[in-house]
């Protein structure tokens, strides 16, 4: 899989800091593709040298300008790249033009979009990034959602289910990760001789606010009364466009500190140790939560709503009064709420997610013979793979009784994850799994994501597909696993559907279907052992069984004649059944 970062504004290299450190990690094929939506890349190279981030492969070096000429210079440069390099997916992260460009050359070359910090709304149309981001989503294959909430949202607009992943935020991990880098090698505490927890700092530049002479006015009234009312320095790094306007419009503030634009690392340490912030900046809501500083937004609404509700953050608006009278609240609020952004981990499942959904597209199936043979290299000779669509608990249960009944091999656990709602990726991790996650559609797409990464990653001798439903019993766990240990199978699938009466025959025509393509397409040179029918696959009349099993269900079908008319061997050895506690089981 080849990867395309395209970003273009220094936001998106922090939020997308985390994902480059991820790929560069893991020696994966990508590259950077910096539009040079605000500065050219020889002045964000420095940018780049400080986050300690490898450079951009190419340069567009678009600059400034109105929203229409700009967007379409990027689309025109970022096409020309997309069509020489031709990469599996472009990742974009926001809501500014540059993502607007990405995302729409990648589309319309027909290549895959994922869209990190997808489902944000302010529902201000009047915001340009509103428009932005909104079409980015509905464009996107892979929206990569920071909460719950936002997740909600694009379900609330009509995008698909399976295209939404809830990752946690990237400006957790950047926070974290680049607060250490700040702390080697910048000092603005003592360069600007300031106390920690003795000073206030603001950022204002939004057009909205600041293109507005009254609005503008307004908001640094408001800032005068504040520090008027607590004594405090007044720290704001002000933006040219912010200086420029309060230059044109008349307008000063004698009683801040206006300083020169200071550098990502040094904004950090400020934020870090300011006793409140002030801004109209979304990337500085979410980072102050994060921090554990209380913040005071200069807009009337924000696309990031989680920090209102925990309690970090306030909405003032422009309104004077209203400033003071919310600095005052926050100031006097403990910082003990909950961050909602994630645990620090969005760069790595945004990067897993998309390894995961490779396996399904531009990877090539797997070459597999016909014996199980003993894993090279990485010396796993078993894996247990254990597809899930959000049963918290009983994934739990299940890999609790495969720790049990595998003592004394040698084996990994490897849990698909498909859709990561309700805390299943986090249990399996406790328990000492390996997670994953994929883009299917239901059952039948994590046996087969789980299969194919065990094959391809982890280099997995034999393998062991388990099914994690929620009437799951461990005790059935020897059953499934006897056939690899006994005779070297290289895949053994469960599932309880087959025993249950009335309506669950339709779950076991869906199942069986899904279970049966998987083993055609990619299993046909395996010895597979199948619990979920009781039969041992692929017998001379095996058509005529799926028939039975699935209800005649036409893809299975299809993908079984394709199968069986490419000379794949067909184990033709004679099984035994007798019944077990009112299902059907196997001996072999």
């Amino acid at each position: 899989m080849k990867i395309s970062i395209v970003l273009g504004t220094r936001p998106e290299i922090i939020k997308m800091s985390p994902v480059i450190r991820e790929c560069e990690r893991l020696g994966l094929d990508y590259f950077i593709l910096h539009t040079g939506q605000h500065y050219s890349y020889n002045m964000d190279r420095v940018f780049f040298e400080d986050l300690e981030l490898p450079e951009a492969r190419y340069n567009l070096d678009v600059g400034s300008g109105h929203h229409g000429w700009q967007t379409g210079k990027m689309l025109v440069g970022i096409e020309k790249i997309l069509e020489k390099e031709r990469p599996d997916v472009v990742l974009v992260q926001g809501d500014t033009n540059s993502v607007l460009a990405g995302a729409l050359a990648a589309v319309k070359l027909g290549i895959k979009v994922g869209h990190v910090e997808a489902g944000l709304r302010s529902y201000d149309r009047r915001m340009p990034e509103e428009v932005n981001r909104t079409l980015a989503d509905h464009c996107s294959d892979y929206l990569f959602a920071p909460t719950e909430k936002s997740k909600k949202i694009l379900l609330g607009e009509g995008v698909s289910k399976e295209k939404i992943f809830v990752t946690g935020n990237t400006v957790v991990d950047a926070v974290f990760q680049n607060l250490e880098i700040a702390n080697r090698k910048r000092n603005v505490m003592n360069d600007l001789e300031l106390r920690s927890k003795d000073y206030f700092l603001v950022t204002a530049h939004r057009q909205e606010n600041v293109d507005n002479k009254a609005r503008f006015a307004w908001i640094l009234r408001g800032l005068k009364y504040i520090a008027e009312e607590f004594g405090l320095p007044l720290v704001y790094p002000i933006h040219p466009r912010s200086r420029r306007r309060m230059k044109e419009f008349g307008l000063q503030l004698d009683e801040a500190r206006l300083i020169e634009p200071v550098d990502f690392l040094s904004f950090l340490q400020l934020e870090n140790n300011a006793k409140l912030v002030l801004t109209d900046s979304g990337g500085v809501q979410e980072e102050t939560c994060v921090l554990g500083v209380p913040c005071v937004t200069l807009r009337d609404n924000t696309e990031r709503p989680e920090t209102v509700e925990v309690g970090s953050n306030v909405l003032a608006g422009a309104d004077s009064d209203k400033i003071l009278k919310c600095a005052k609240m926050m100031v006097s609020r403990e910082n003990s709420w909950e961050n909602p952004f994630g645990d620090g981990d969005a760069g790595r499942k945004t990067v897993e997610i998309l390894r995961g959904n490779d396996l399904f597209g531009t990877a090539s199936a797997p070459q597999i013979s016909g014996k199980a043979v003993e894993a090279e290299g990485s010396g796993t000779r078993i894996v247990i793979v254990v597809p899930t669509l959000n049963e918290c608990e009983a994934v739990g249960k299940v890999l609790d009784g495969v720790k049990d009944v595998m003592d004394g091999y040698e084996y990994r656990m490897l849990v698909v994850d498909g859709h990561s709602i309700d805390g299943t990726d986090d249990i399996a991790r406790e328990k000492g799994a390996e997670v994953i996650y994929q883009r299917g559609k239901g059952y039948g797409d994590a046996l087969r994501t789980g299969f194919l990464y065990a094959r391809k990653r982890l280099d997995a001798g034999v393998i062991v597909m388990m099914d994690a439903d929620f009437t799951y019993d461990p005790r059935d766990i020897p059953e499934l696993v006897a056939p690899i240990l006994e005779h070297e199978a290289d895949l053994v699938v469960g599932n309880r559907f087959a025993g249950m009466q009335k309506g669950a025959m339709s779950l076991v025509n869906r199942v069986g279907n899904r279970m049966l393509s998987l083993v055609a397409k990619f299993a046909l040179r395996l010895n597979v052992y199948d619990t979920q029918s009781g039969m041992r696959a692929f017998r001379s009349e095996l058509l005529d069984s799926v028939s039975l099993v699935t209800g005649g269900m036409p893809f299975a079908l299809e993908m079984l004649a394709e199968a069986r008319s490419a000379d794949a061997r067909i184990d033709e050895t004679p099984v035994s059944y007798r019944p077990r506690l009112g299902r059907q089981s196997f001996i072999p």
